[in-house]
């Protein structure tokens, strides 16, 4: 008899969760679906916070505290978003601030903290949710629950109308720079702390944050290139502090039974992220073009990946390969000829080897980006290709999405009607 009712209590307790489970995704493609066919005025700050307070309401019951919960780990929580905003704001007086975008009187700032901790409450709680049972998996499993859970919420956060402007290299490198890379890296550091501490730890961690943002009069405007190293570095050096602090490593290893310490070598695999963000943003010296025109044929064919380094202007010589910007897009030919009327006034006269004439603009020294180093043959194919895909996708999409929106707001009227009748 005891057998049996253990196992309708499993089955019960099994249905449930599979039954949270739907809710919660239902209610972030929900969520998706709003950000995509831009409900106007209102609505569009209504429904969200709704949705983000239902997805609190279901996981809420579920969470739990995590192992290393407990005051000196809210410490450490809290000096790290101080860290992040004294950084990004010490960073903004080196290169620029700006006003802020929001409006500073009491009604707008009670609209938007209201909007922001609702979504914040929605987000850390489904991700605790999701997240809950790391500890008491393996390592590779907890690991990749924990990157899987990371990138869920990435992907669910970006708007699906960035990929839209992605319509060259350096487009793409301002896309992975801002905001694909860091809010990566914000994912890792808060699914890290959700599973640590739980929820409220991230949410101190991100309400913190979303504050100051939202109260300061004026906030950094860093170059995309900063921004991206920037907030890259600042949660992934983050996640290293709380998971080789000496109360992580004690707490995990009673709640997951081991006897050895969690080590940083286990995320030696955040070192080629950085890497590769110094090489796209440019910080190294280097940085990487895509060849998307003809011009350059047969040196340089549509897809190769030019590496151009940077340069003396005073330097360049007649038959180098050299970058420009010409005011709307990058151009990569070739030196035809000097013009050289002093030291100070010096121009490059550029061709594509493919092309008769040389090209209309004078290059100054204002416009050049660099010399080419080598080139990587047609490695770039996959980006021109996936662009004309994502172009592609988005353009039916907009106009599905048109019609959702005409729907959803006709359905809405329609309720709002019967139900005053």
């Amino acid at each position: 008899m005891d057998g049996e009712k253990g196992i309708k209590m499993f089955k019960t307790k099994w249905l449930k969760s599979k039954i949270t489970h739907v809710l919660l995704l239902t209610i972030i493609s929900i969520f998706v679906i709003v950000y995509l066919i831009k409900l106007p005025g209102t609505l569009a700050y209504l429904i969200p916070p709704v949705l983000w307070s239902l997805a609190f309401i279901i996981a809420y019951p579920y969470v739990r505290k995590g192992p290393a919960s407990g005051a000196s780990f809210l410490v450490t929580i809290f000096l790290l978003s101080i860290t992040y905003i004294v950084v990004n704001m010490f960073l903004g007086l080196l290169t620029e601030v700006g006003k802020s975008p929001y409006t500073l009187s009491l009604f707008a700032t009670t609209i938007n903290m209201f909007y922001g901790l609702s979504k914040l409450l929605g987000l850390e709680y489904s991700r605790a949710y999701f997240s809950r049972k790391v500890l008491s998996l393996g390592s590779r499993k907890s690991f990749t629950i924990m990157l899987s859970t990371a990138v869920f919420y990435t992907v669910i956060l970006i708007n699906p109308y960035e990929y839209a402007s992605l319509q060259d290299l350096t487009a793409v490198l301002r896309f992975i720079n801002k905001p694909l890379l860091p809010l990566l890296a914000e994912n890792i550091f808060l699914t890290e702390v959700v599973i640590l501490g739980g929820p409220l730890y991230s949410l101190t961690y991100k309400a913190i944050i979303l504050m100051f943002y939202s109260l300061s009069p004026i906030l950094p405007n860093l170059p995309w290139t900063v921004y991206g190293l920037v907030n890259v570095l600042l949660p992934l050096i983050g996640t290293l502090i709380i998971m080789n602090s000496r109360s992580v490593s004690i707490m995990c290893r009673n709640v997951v039974g081991k006897k050895e310490r969690i080590k940083a070598k286990s995320y030696l695999w955040i070192a080629p992220i950085i890497i590769s963000l110094l090489i796209i943003s440019g910080a190294l010296g280097i940085k990487p073009y895509v060849i998307v025109s003809e011009s350059m044929k047969p040196t340089l064919n549509i897809g190769d990946i030019v590496l151009i380094c940077k340069a003396e202007f005073s330097k360049a010589k007649i038959g180098d390969i050299v970058a420009y910007f010409d005011g709307e897009k990058v151009v990569i030919h070739r030196v035809h000829n000097i013009d050289k009327a002093s030291e100070k006034y010096m121009y490059l006269i550029t061709k594509g080897d493919a092309v008769e004439n040389p090209d209309p603009v004078l290059v100054s020294k204002e416009m050049f980006l660099g010399k080419m180093a080598f080139k990587i043959p047609y490695m770039g194919l996959a980006i021109i290709y996936l662009k004309e895909a994502l172009n592609y996708v988005l353009l039916n999409l907009k106009n599905v999405m048109e019609s959702i929106k005409i729907a959803f707001v006709s359905m809405l009227i329609f309720i709002v009607v019967n139900t005053s009748n």
